[in-house]
């Protein structure tokens, strides 16, 4: 009698579906190392039963012990080696999930222009001072900026650390207690140094062309 093969599309789904990582491994030992030495077992013995649910990526080891249990012993139980089975598989789906993520980042990220970015840093701007445009520019164009009144702080800060998680700049901040010719007052200031990235100087063009067309409402209003 001819053993009929197991379809194609039938072992890709088994084995993609447990990374071929052998479920008894994992079930017993919570080894989820990948087993690329394994095979595809007939949970109820049976070689013509080819239904996904009957198929499982075995270890050579386990493999070799579920098919040598007897029925009759307390071996390895194809209930239980179904179950085991199940939290394998909930376990690696959570890869596709993570990788349907990384495509929507992607999707998304094709989708965004400089104009989306600079109105963004705009808006945030905006948020601070009516003349945002203006704010907005100073942000991406300051490399180093220096207040001892804490709202201006708070305020170019709010719009650096939205910037900074866009990847559009880095920056760091230092407090300096003893003042500066500069800063001829004994209040101690802070220093803000931004880097920025090439991004920046497109979105500044970008910004400074809506405010010559009247776009925004700028500080020379």
């Amino acid at each position: 009698m001819v053993r009929k093969k197991i379809p194609p599309s039938i072992q890709d789904a088994v084995v993609s579906s447990s990374r071929r990582r052998c479920c008894i491994c994992f079930g017993l030992q919570r080894d989820d190392s990948e087993k690329t030495h394994g095979q595809i077992a007939h949970l109820d013995r049976d070689p013509d039963n080819n239904d996904f649910d009957n198929l499982a990526w075995l270890c050579l080891d386990h493999h070799a012990q579920y098919d040598s249990t007897s029925r009759q012993t307390k071996g390895l139980r194809i209930g239980e080696v179904k179950n085991y089975r199940a939290e394998l598989y909930t376990r690696f789906a959570r890869w596709s999930q993570e990788v349907n993520s990384e495509h929507l980042l992607n999707f998304l990220a094709s989708r965004v222009t400089d104009e989306d970015i600079a109105n963004a840093v705009v808006e945030e701007a905006s948020r601070a001072y009516f003349y945002g445009p203006d704010h907005a520019i100073d942000v991406l164009t300051m490399s180093e900026f220096r207040s001892d009144m804490a709202d201006t702080i708070l305020n170019h800060l709010v719009v650096l650390r939205r910037c900074a998680s866009w990847g559009l700049l880095t920056f760091t901040i230092a407090e300096v207690s003893d003042p500066d010719a500069e800063w001829p007052n004994d209040q101690p200031h802070t220093i803000i140094r931004v880097d920025h990235g090439p991004t920046c100087e497109r979105l500044v063009r970008i910004i400074k062309a809506w405010i010559d067309e009247g776009k925004y409402q700028t500080q020379n209003s």
